[in-house]
C-alpha cells in the first residue's frame, strides 16, 4: 500500500469514536422509541378500560344502592328486580348492535358514544324523583355498558402489539373487578348517616358513575383510532400513524402487511349468515365448539355470580344483618372477586383451563351449599312466630318463614334480657304509614286481643305480656324485621359463604369462558361463535337477576341456593364430560380437539390402555 494511502491514527480514532457515537444514538433513539411507545400503549389501554370499569361499578353499585331505593320508594320484590335487570336487557340489546356500529363507525367512535350514554344515565338516576324515572336511567346506562363491554376489549386487542395482548386485555377484566370494589366502598361511605342515606345517599351511590364516565370521553378523544379498522376501511396512512404511536419503527411496516394480509383472507372467507349457519351444520367439529362455548357462558351465569353481585347486600341483609352493616359488609366478596381474578391470572397458563374450571366449580357447588344450610339452620332456631288470628294473611310458624315473604313481617319482643323473644307475623309495612291491625303495625297479639290498652301499636314501650314471656314477666319495646330475624348466630356462616363462594369462583368460573371462547374457534367462524356465546351469557344473566327475589319469595333462601348448587354441579359434570383442555394448544389445532366429545376421547385412552396392559399380561411366558 503505498504511504499517501496509509491512514492517519488520528483519523482512525476520530472515525471510531464516530461509529461509536452513531451506535449510542441508535440506541438511545431505539430507547426513546420503546418508551414513548409503551406510554401510549397505557394511556389508551387505561383510558379505554375505564369502559370496563363503568360495567363493573354498575354491578357493584346497585347492591348496595337498592336497600335504600326500596326504602326510599317502598319498592316491592318486581320493581326491585324490575330496576337491577333492566340494565341487563339493554346491555344486551346494545351489545349486539355495536358490533354493526363498531364495523360502520370504527372503535373509538362507539367507545365516546359509550361514555356519553353511561354519563347521560348517570345523570338521570342522581336525579330521578320516582322509581319510573330511576327505571329509565338505569335502562340509559345499560345501553352504555353493552355499547362498552364490546368494544373496550376488541380496542385493545386491536391496537396492543402481540407479545403483550394478552397482558392488556386482563387489564380490562381487572378494572371491571376493581370497579365492582370501588363501588361497594362508596356505597359504604354513602350509608354512614342512613336518614341522610335514603334520602340522598343513593342518588350520590348511582350518579358518581358519571365522573369517569367524563374522564374516560375526554380521554379518548385523545386516543387513535384501532390501525386494524383503519386498514379495513383503506386508510392505510392513518393506520401506519397510529403504529409510530405504539410501535417500535423496524415493527411497523411489517405489522401493517401482517394486518393487509388478514383483511384479504377475511374477505375471502366472508360469507352470510345463512352460509355460515350451514357450514356449522356440516362441520361437526365446530358444532361441537359453539355447544361448548355457549354452556360455559350460560353454567357461568346460573351458578350464581351475577345472583351474588347484583344482591349481595340483599343476600347478607337476609342473613341477619342491618342495612348498614348489610352495605359494608357487601365489600367482602367483592374483594374477593378482585382479589382472586388476580390469582386466576397466575394459574391459569400452570394449571390449564380445564382443571381450574373443574376446582372453581367445585367450590362454588360445596360453597352454595354451605349457604343454604346457614339460611335452612337460621330458619329453624329463629324466634317462634304467632298470628294475630286465624287465618290471617301472613301465617307462618316461625320468624324465617315469616320474612321469606316479602308482604309479611316479623313483630319481635324484646324481653327484659335485651334478647329478642317470639313475636307475631303479620302484613308489614316498612314505612309504617298504616297503623292498622295486621297492615302495617307492629303489635303484639295481646295487643291485637285488647285494642283498647293504651300502648297499642307504639313500639318504644314497656309492656306486660304472658302472650309471650309465659309468667306474665316484663316485656321492653317491640320492633319490625322484614328482611331477617333478630338475633340469627348462622349470619356470620353466611357472609363467610359468600366470601369463599368468589374465591372459587372468581379465578376459573370469572374469566376462563371468556378466555376458553377466544380459543375454540376457527377464523371463519370467530366472530360469529364469540357472538352467540355473548349472547347466551347476557340473555341468562338477565334470567337470574330478574327472577331471583321471586325465587327467594317462592321457595325461601335454602332451597332457592341449593338449586344454585344443582346447577353448578351440572355445570361441573358439563366441564368433566365436554371441555378438553386447551393450555399450550395452538389455534390451528384447537379444531381437533372438537372432533369428538372429551368423554369419547377419555373413554378411548382408557380402552387402549387396558388394552395394552392386557397385551402384555398374555405376552408374558407362563414357564418363565
Amino acid at each position: 500500500m503505498d504511504s499517501g494511502d496509509e491512514m492517519d491514527p488520528t483519523q482512525h480514532l476520530e472515525i471510531q469514536r464516530s461509529s461509536e457515537q452513531a451506535k449510542l444514538l441508535s440506541t438511545s433513539s431505539s430507547s426513546h422509541s420503546q418508551h414513548h411507545s409503551k406510554r401510549w400503549l397505557i394511556a389508551l389501554t387505561c383510558i379505554s378500560a375505564i369502559g370496563g370499569a363503568l360495567f363493573g361499578y354498575d354491578t357493584g353499585v346497585v347492591s348496595g344502592a337498592m336497600i335504600l331505593i326500596d326504602d326510599k320508594f317502598d319498592l316491592d320484590h318486581f320493581w326491585h328486580e324490575l330496576i337491577v335487570s333492566v340494565t341487563v336487557a339493554a346491555a344486551a340489546v346494545s351489545a349486539l348492535m355495536s358490533g354493526i356500529l363498531n364495523d360502520w363507525f370504527g372503535r373509538k367512535k362507539v367507545m365516546l358514544l359509550a361514555a356519553t350514554v353511561f354519563t347521560v344515565g348517570a345523570v338521570v338516576m342522581g336525579i330521578a324523583p320516582s322509581k319510573e324515572v330511576l327505571l329509565v336511567g338505569r335502562m340509559i346506562v345499560g345501553l352504555g355498558i353493552g355499547f362498552a363491554s364490546m368494544t373496550v376489549p376488541v380496542y385493545i386487542s386491536e391496537t396492543a402489539p402481540s407479545n403483550i395482548r394478552g397482558r392488556l386485555i386482563v387489564v380490562n377484566n381487572l378494572f371491571i373487578t376493581g370497579g365492582q370494589l370501588v363501588a361497594t366502598v362508596i356505597d359504604g361511605l354513602f350509608s354512614i348517616d342512613h336518614k341522610f342515606a335514603i334520602e340522598n345517599g343513593w342518588r350520590f351511590m348511582l350518579g358518581l358513575a358519571g365522573l369517569p364516565s367524563v374522564v374516560m370521553f375526554v380521554g379518548l378523544i385523545f386516543m387513535p383510532e384501532s390501525p386494524r379498522w383503519l386498514v379495513f376501511h383503506n386508510k392505510d396512512e392513518q393506520a401506519r400513524k397510529v403504529l409510530a404511536k405504539t410501535r417500535q419503527p423496524e415493527k411497523i411496516e411489517e405489522e401493517l402487511t401482517s394486518i393487509k394480509k388478514e383483511y384479504e383472507q377475511l374477505k375471502k372467507e366472508k360469507m352470510s349468515v345463512f352460509a355460515f349457519i350451514s357450514r356449522v351444520f356440516h362441520t361437526r367439529s365446530i358444532m361441537l365448539a359453539i355447544f361448548v362455548g355457549c354452556g360455559l357462558q350460560v353454567f357461568q351465569q346460573i351458578s350464581g355470580i351475577n345472583t351474588i353481585m347484583y344482591y349481595s347486600a340483599s343476600i347478607i341483609q337476609m342473613s341477619g344483618y342491618s342495612d348498614q352493616q348489610a352495605i359494608w359488609f357487601a365489600i367482602l366478596p367483592a374483594f374477593a372477586n378482585f382479589s382472586f381474578t388476580i390469582v386466576g391470572l397466575y394459574f391459569v397458563e400452570r394449571v390449564g383451563r380445564r382443571k381450574l374450571l373443574i376446582v372453581s366449580l367445585i367450590g362454588v357447588v360445596f360453597w352454595f351449599i354451605v349457604l343454604s344450610m346457614s339460611f335452612l339452620l337460621a330458619s329453624q332456631n329463629s324466634p317462634v312466630a304467632m298470628s294475630l288470628y286465624p287465618g290471617a294473611k301472613c301465617d307462618y310458624d316461625n320468624c324465617g318463614t315469616c320474612v321469606a315473604n316479602s308482604n309479611c313481617g316479623f313483630c319481635a319482643i324484646k324481653v327484659g334480657n335485651g334478647k329478642y323473644s317470639n313475636g307475631t307475623c303479620s302484613k308489614g309495612d316498612k314505612d309504617h304509614s298504616n297503623f292498622q291491625p295486621d297492615n302495617g303495625t307492629c303489635v303484639t297479639h295481646y295487643e291485637y286481643n285488647h285494642p283498647t290498652n293504651s300502648t297499642f301499636g307504639q313500639n318504644d314501650v314497656t309492656i306486660y305480656d304472658s302472650e309471650y314471656s309465659g309468667n306474665n314477666s316484663k316485656v321492653s319495646g317491640k320492633q319490625w324485621h322484614f328482611e331477617y330475624c333478630p338475633d340469627n348466630k348462622f349470619a356470620i356462616l353466611s357472609l363467610v359463604s359468600l366470601f369463599m363462594y368468589l374465591v372459587f369462583f372468581a379465578p376459573g368460573m370469572g374469566p376462563l369462558p371468556w378466555t376458553i371462547n377466544s380459543e375454540i374457534y376457527p377464523m371463519w367462524a370467530r366472530s360469529n361463535a364469540v357472538a352467540l356465546a355473548t349472547t347466551c351469557n347476557w340473555m341468562f344473566n338477565l334470567l337470574v337477576s330478574l327472577t331471583f327475589l321471586s325465587l327467594i319469595d317462592a321457595v325461601g333462601q335454602p332451597k332457592a341456593f341449593m338449586l344454585y348448587a344443582i346447577l353448578a354441579f351440572t355445570g361441573l359434570v358439563f366441564v368433566v364430560l365436554l371441555v378438553p383442555e386447551t393450555k399450550g394448544v395452538s389455534l390451528e389445532m384447537v379444531e381437533q380437539l372438537f372432533e369428538r366429545p372429551h368423554f369419547l376421547k377419555w373413554c378411548g385412552r382408557r380402552i387402549r390402555r387396558k388394552g395394552k396392559m392386557m397385551k402384555k399380561l398374555t405376552s408374558v411366558d407362563p414357564d418363565e
